[in-house]
């Protein structure tokens, strides 16, 4: 399945939103337009246009978060989607690695009933993996177990992968 690769404008406002991301934006050194994403869950893929990507903590304004990728596209019911992959140090220390990553990718329009709900599964009792990360100038790719949200009884571990070309 696959959705609309056009990035809507996400109208700013809200300092846990990204920037607007548009498409072509340049790219340079402008953490906050162009790059491209494509992420993979099962048999299921997405494709961004306008990636923001931080690579340190100064990028994403918070201390305690080093890297970040985020994007939006839309779902296949039309409803806006947001793509967050973030690693979260609280130590402080900026480390940047997989034990401290979580990949998410939602429906930002409906909280209570949303069109698509995946987030990382890296609890190894119920079949998940801690995701890996690997980072090559601005190439990402990441790799993790996923848990569709939207059956909320089951927790899966679906294989998926996120690779980004930053820009």
């Amino acid at each position: 399945d696959s959705v609309p690769t056009d990035a809507p404008d996400n109208g700013g406002g809200d300092p846990t939103d990204a920037p607007d991301v548009g498409g072509n934006g340049g790219g340079g050194n402008n953490p906050f337009s162009g790059g491209s994403a494509v992420l993979t869950i099962g048999d299921q893929t997405w494709e961004f246009d306008g990636v923001f990507c931080a690579f340190s903590a100064e990028v994403t304004q918070n201390e305690n978060v080093p890297f970040s990728i985020t994007s939006f596209t839309t779902s296949d019911t039309g409803a806006r989607a947001q793509l967050d992959a973030s690693v979260v140090d609280l130590s402080g220390a900026g480390e940047v690695s997989g034990e401290n990553l979580s990949v998410t990718f939602n429906d930002v329009e409906d909280f209570e009933n949303p069109s698509i709900s995946w987030n990382t599964n890296s609890f190894e009792a119920l079949g998940g993996q801690t995701p890996t990360l690997n980072i090559d100038g601005k190439n990402v790719r990441i790799e993790a177990t996923f848990d569709d949200g939207l059956t909320e009884l089951d927790i899966e571990a679906i294989p998926g992968s996120l690779e980004a070309n930053c820009p």
